[in-house]
């Protein structure tokens, strides 16, 4: 492992869980040791899935979005349940319940694009996942990750359009590529005003709903725009990596990893295999002074492209979409 900056850490280990493939995301589930993450596809593994991982046993199940026969609510609208054989799990939140029972968002490419909608059982011995719908995107919406909205709507990145054929370059190029989306029962999608940026990548709401902050991925910045219908605003600043998932850390600010790398690099990387050993970088940001902290710097040999950072307890979970594992940096937890 390389260093993690600051004599203080010198002594924080990484720890893994071995198994579970491809994690690109995960959501804490409250008031238990169990973290949901995603499962995205890949050469190897056509099908996707997502996880169950327990924190506190260092364990791990794969589970089928066909788990648990399905429940729709209609909410979400008309689509069916996705195909268990074509699933494709990249971004995922989780909307908080009452009496534990929660609400799972899953950005899923496999089949259709749309966010897949769960509900989320962790009253149990292990939580048990249901699906009740399926958010349909735009017809040119590549999605990326979501977040819920206090109002009970759904936020989420366009990654880019997919029909444009000069996609890839913008992004390469730093240029823009895509926007923040709102989505709302009875509504739909909207454009969030002045969210335009380059590869918008993480995505996370405050609890007061009045701000949403996005990772713009090729351009390396942090952004900060106002919910629709409020008076537009919008802050940046600049970061020395290629920002990835975007998260609220235990101390009130954004916890976001991403890559000490570029665009095209990167995703040579990522197409070339399983394993993508691209060196990242965890920090944390101020949501209002958007000040930057750097929490660890690593490349190691087998786990690398690290998209995701979670706090969990004193310890600070981390995910790959290119990996065959989760690891856990022991005491960088906020």
């Amino acid at each position: 492992m390389g260093g993690t900056g600051g004599a203080a850490k010198a002594a924080v280990t990484l720890e893994f869980v071995p198994g579970p493939v491809n994690v690109e995301d995960v959501a804490r589930i409250p008031g238990t040791p169990w973290l949901v993450g995603s499962g995205m596809t890949s050469r190897s593994h056509p099908t996707g899935a997502l996880h169950l991982i327990d924190t506190a046993a260092m364990t791990w199940r794969r589970v089928a979005p066909d788990a648990r026969r399905p429940r729709p609510d209609a909410t979400y609208g008309e689509a069916p349940p996705p195909d268990p054989d074509a699933f494709d799990a990249h971004g995922v939140a989780l909307r908080p319940g009452d009496d534990g029972v929660h609400t799972l968002y899953v950005v899923n490419h496999g089949g259709r694009e749309a966010i897949e909608v769960f509900a989320v059982d962790a009253r149990g011995e292990a939580p048990e996942l249901t699906w009740v719908g399926g958010v349909l995107q735009d017809e040119n919406v590549w999605g990326n990750a979501c977040a819920p909205l206090p109002d009970g709507g759904i936020v989420a990145t366009n990654y880019l359009d997919l029909t444009d054929a000069e996609a890839f370059d913008k992004v390469y190029a730093g240029r823009v590529t895509g926007n923040l989306k709102e989505w709302h029962a009875g509504e739909g999608w909207i454009d969030v005003p002045g969210s335009e940026m380059s590869a918008p990548n993480g995505v996370e709401a405050s609890s007061d709903g009045a701000w949403l902050f996005a990772n713009s991925w090729a351009a390396r910045k942090v952004i900060r725009v106002a919910r629709p219908g409020r008076p537009a605003a919008r802050a940046e600043v600049d970061v020395d990596l290629l920002p990835d998932n975007v998260k609220w850390g235990a101390d009130g600010r954004l916890l976001i990893a991403g890559h000490r790398s570029v665009p095209a690099d990167v995703f040579a990387a990522f197409n070339d295999g399983d394993i993508a050993n691209v060196p990242w970088t965890v920090i944390r940001v101020d949501p209002e002074s958007l000040a930057v902290e750097e929490v660890a710097r690593v490349d190691h040999e087998t786990f690398g492209c690290v998209a995701t950072g979670l706090d969990v307890g004193d310890d600070l979970w981390v995910a790959s979409p290119r990996s065959d594992r989760v690891g856990v940096l022991r005491g960088l937890g906020a």
